[in-house]
C-alpha cells in the first residue's frame, strides 16, 4: 500500500502566497494560439509554404495546422503570436508607458519594449509588450542540417519562439544548440 502524504497550508500561508504572486511577479502573458486567414491553400505542401510565411508577417509561429473554408475558396493557418506581454500595474497614457515599460524590460536580459502597450483591467491594470531577443536552446544531438530544420522547429514551437535559422554543436559536445527569437 503507498501512503501519499499531504501538505496543510493555514490560511494566512495561502493568503500570504497568493498576494506574492498576484503583486510581486511579472509573469507573461500566454502566447495566443490563433487562425489567420491565408487565401486558397490548395493541398498540404501548399500550406508548408504559405503557411510559415504568413506566421512570420504577423510575428508568429506556424503551429503545422491548417484547414480550408468557404467551399475551397479560402483557407486558415493556425500560429501562436509571438507577442509577450508583461504587467505594468496601471498606465494612463504613452508618456507614462515610455517610462514604465523599458524598465520592466531592463529585468529579463536581451528584452527590449516594442513601443506597445495596453490597458486589460479598466483604470487597474496595464501590460508592455516585449520582444525578448535572441537565446539558445539545447535540441539534443544534431548532424546535419536537415535534422537541424526539424529539431530546431520542433524545440522553438515548444517555446512559443521562432527558430532564427542558426544551430550550432560546441566543439566536445553531446547537444547541439538551436538559436530561437523569443
Amino acid at each position: 500500500m503507498i501512503k501519499f502524504q499531504t501538505l496543510s497550508v493555514s490560511a494566512g500561508v495561502r493568503t500570504l502566497i497568493f498576494g506574492v504572486l498576484l503583486g510581486g511577479l511579472l509573469l507573461p502573458v500566454q502566447a495566443r494560439v490563433k487562425p489567420l486567414e491565408a487565401g486558397p491553400i490548395n493541398n498540404a505542401q501548399h500550406a508548408q509554404q504559405k503557411c510559415p510565411q504568413l506566421a512570420k508577417q504577423n510575428n508568429a509561429v506556424w503551429t503545422g495546422k491548417w484547414w480550408g473554408i468557404a467551399s475551397g475558396n479560402m483557407a486558415v493557418c493556425e500560429v501562436d503570436m509571438l507577442e509577450r506581454e508583461y504587467e505594468a500595474g496601471l498606465i494612463r497614457n504613452q508618456q507614462e508607458a515610455a517610462q514604465k515599460c523599458p524598465q520592466i524590460a531592463r529585468r529579463y536580459p536581451g528584452a527590449s519594449w516594442s513601443g506597445k502597450w495596453r490597458t486589460v483591467v479598466a483604470g487597474q491594470v496595464s501590460v508592455c509588450q516585449l520582444n525578448l531577443g535572441t537565446r539558445e536552446i539545447e535540441a539534443g544531438y544534431i548532424r546535419n542540417q536537415q535534422e537541424a530544420t526539424l529539431r530546431c522547429q520542433a524545440v522553438a514551437l515548444q517555446q512559443y519562439a521562432e527558430w532564427t535559422g542558426r544551430w550550432r554543436t560546441p566543439p566536445n559536445s553531446a547537444t547541439s544548440l538551436c538559436e530561437v527569437r523569443m
